[in-house]
């Protein structure tokens, strides 16, 4: 009678060896052999055609008003919107946008920013800096209700592709 303990206790391990290769061989082999085919799916996926975009969020924005907006909802859109004069990379370091260069004082309480030139506002304006002035303005007004405004003073000097802001 046949035992698989007392075959495998007869074998040496150089049987072993030669007894797991040839059954690999084997097993290889009979893969290699399949005359099965495997077709795939050619389907030609189509890039869809513009049209509207829709976005599921779990609550509405409190507004699109960069000078009021506390919700980080609302600065997920107001960021797709609004251009900054400085921006963050993937490592948190702090590079140009729009403004191209920027300078702060030693003692940290004025900051001078060089502008891009050739920069279009929505309406067709040319982008310089009274629009940053405008903008400043706009936050820092009482009417405003900006929750960052009491940091800043206005801008005091506007070069056309530059301005000075001022720390209170």
């Amino acid at each position: 009678m046949f035992s698989l303990d007392n075959f495998f206790k007869k074998l040496t391990h150089q049987k072993i060896w030669r007894f797991i290769a040839v059954t690999l061989i084997i097993a290889t082999l009979a893969i290699a052999c399949n005359n099965t085919q495997t077709t795939r799916n050619s389907e030609t996926l189509s890039i869809p055609e513009p049209g509207t975009l829709v976005w599921g969020r779990y609550s509405d924005s409190d507004t699109l008003d960069p000078h009021k907006s506390t919700s980080p909802l609302s600065r997920q859109i107001i960021d797709q919107i609004y251009d900054t004069l400085l921006a963050f990379d993937d490592q948190g370091e702090i590079q140009p946008n729009i403004a191209k260069e920027w300078s702060v004082s030693n003692n940290g309480q004025e900051y001078t920013f060089k502008l891009n030139e050739n920069i279009k506002c929505h309406d067709g304006t040319t982008f310089d800096a009274n629009a940053v002035k405008f903008t400043i303005d706009r936050a820092i007004d009482p009417e405003t209700e900006n929750y960052t405004k009491e940091s800043w003073g206005p801008i005091e000097t506007v070069v056309k592709l530059m301005c000075l802001l001022r720390r209170k």
